[in-house]
C-alpha cells in the first residue's frame, strides 16, 4: 500500500524546498504525494456574505493560476525528484490553508504532513509562519513535519524527541517516529530538560516503560540541565549534528504549559533542522 503524503504549498521557495524534502525523505518507498494550494480571491474574504463562485472572473482567475502554478511545480521537477515508485496528485481549493489541510487529510486519508518553513531566517514570533505553527497545533490525526529552508537532507544520522515523563507513551503515538528509524536505519536520543529537578516516580515509570516501544531501536536516554527548554535542545542538537526534533503535541503537555509560546514556535526560534509533532 503506498504512502499518503499531503505538501500544503503557496509557491514559494520555503514550500517547494519542504515538497523536494519529501520526496527524497521516501524516495524508496511507494507514494501518493498530494500538493495543495489553497487560493483566495482578490477583494474577497472567506467572511463576506457574497462569497465567489466558479464562474466569476476574480475567482476563475485565482483558481487558473493556482491550477498553473501546481502542474508547473510538478513540471519543472528535475530528474533527481522523480522516482518510479511515486504518484504526484495536484489539489487547488478555495479556502483557508487549514481548512483546506483538514478536507485533504479526511477525505485522502493522509498520513503526514510535510510543510515547509523559513526557520531561523524570520522574525522570531514569525518563526515558522502562522500557517506553519496553526497547522502543527490544530491538525491532531496525523503528524507534522516542519521543514526550515535550508534543509535538504532527510534524516540520516538520528533524531532527538524531547520529552518531559510526564505522560504515559502509546505505541500508536510513537508509530510513525519508529517507522521512520527503522526505515532509516538510524538512531534515537531521548532529550530530558530539567531545572536541577530530579523525576517524580510517575516521571520514572514513564521512562522505564519507553524501551518497550522501542525494540530494534538504537536509543539513549539524555538529560540536560536549564531553565529555557528551546535553547536547551538548540543546543544540544547543535553539538550533535542531529536530523530531526520530535515531541507529542497533547493539550495537557507540560511543555506547553510552562511556555507563553506553543513548543513549535520554541523550538522554530532556534532550529534550522526539521520538527515533527507527532498526535495521539
Amino acid at each position: 500500500m503506498k504512502r499518503k503524503i499531503l505538501v500544503p504549498t503557496d509557491f514559494s521557495e520555503t514550500s517547494i524546498n519542504a515538497f523536494k524534502f519529501a520526496i527524497k525523505m521516501f524516495e524508496k518507498e511507494p507514494c501518493n504525494f498530494y500538493l495543495l494550494n489553497a487560493f483566495s480571491v482578490k477583494n474577497f474574504t472567506l467572511d463576506n456574505l457574497m462569497v465567489p463562485e466558479p464562474g466569476e472572473k476574480n475567482y476563475d482567475h485565482a483558481s487558473t493560476k493556482s491550477k498553473y502554478s501546481l502542474d508547473k511545480i510538478l513540471k519543472d521537477l528535475d530528474s533527481n525528484y522523480k522516482f518510479e515508485n511515486h504518484a504526484y496528485h495536484t489539489i487547488s481549493k478555495f479556502t483557508t490553508p487549514l481548512e483546506a489541510i483538514k478536507f485533504v487529510i479526511e477525505e485522502m486519508d493522509i498520513e503526514m504532513v510535510i510543510m515547509g518553513t523559513n526557520g531561523a531566517n524570520e522574525a522570531k514570533d514569525r518563526i515558522y509562519g502562522s500557517n506553519t505553527v496553526i497547522t502543527m497545533e490544530k491538525i491532531t490525526n496525523c503528524p507534522v513535519l516542519a521543514i526550515p529552508l535550508h534543509a535538504k537532507s532527510p534524516p540520516n544520522k538520528e533524531i532527538v524527541f524531547v520529552t518531559d515523563f510526564k505522560i504515559p507513551y502509546k505505541k500508536s503515538e510513537l508509530h510513525y517516529l519508529t517507522d521512520i528509524i527503522h526505515k532509516r536505519n538510524i538512531s534515537l536520543r531521548i532529550l530530558h530538560v530539567n531545572n536541577d529537578i530530579p523525576l517524580n516516580k510517575k516521571q520514572q515509570h514513564n521512562k522505564e516503560r519507553l524501551p518497550e516501544y522501542l525494540e530494534g531501536i538504537d536509543y539513549s536516554f539524555h538529560t540536560v540541565k536549564g531553565k529555557d527548554i528551546a535553547e536547551a535542545v538548540h543546543l544540544f542538537v547543535e553539538k550533535r549534528n542531529s536530523d530531526l526534533i520530535v515531541f507529542i503535541n497533547r493539550k495537557d503537555s507540560l511543555l506547553k504549559r510552562i511556555f507563553s509560546f506553543s513548543m513549535a514556535k520554541e523550538l522554530g526560534s532556534y532550529s534550522k533542522i526539521p520538527v515533527m509533532a507527532l498526535h495521539d
